[in-house]
């Protein structure tokens, strides 16, 4: 997990956003999260696991088509 390293201005998903903006079960963003190197890391805020909507974006247009999502 990582530090709080975003730019200002960012949105910060919590996993159940994530999960719905991807049309995802909780389980399969804990196995990209876990085996997938190149899915972007949750940061802890407050005791909680966040991601950065901007990097779940990016990661997204980099999959090939219908693999994302």
């Amino acid at each position: 997990m990582t530090s709080l390293n975003a730019a200002p201005g960012n949105r910060y998903l919590s996993i159940q956003r994530v999960c719905d903006k991807l049309s995802r079960q909780k389980t399969w963003l804990y196995d990209q999260v876990k085996n997938d190197p190149t899915f972007p890391r949750p940061l802890r805020i407050n005791g909680r696991q966040v991601f950065v909507e901007q990097q779940i974006d990016n990661w997204v247009m980099g999959q090939p088509e219908g693999a994302a999502a």
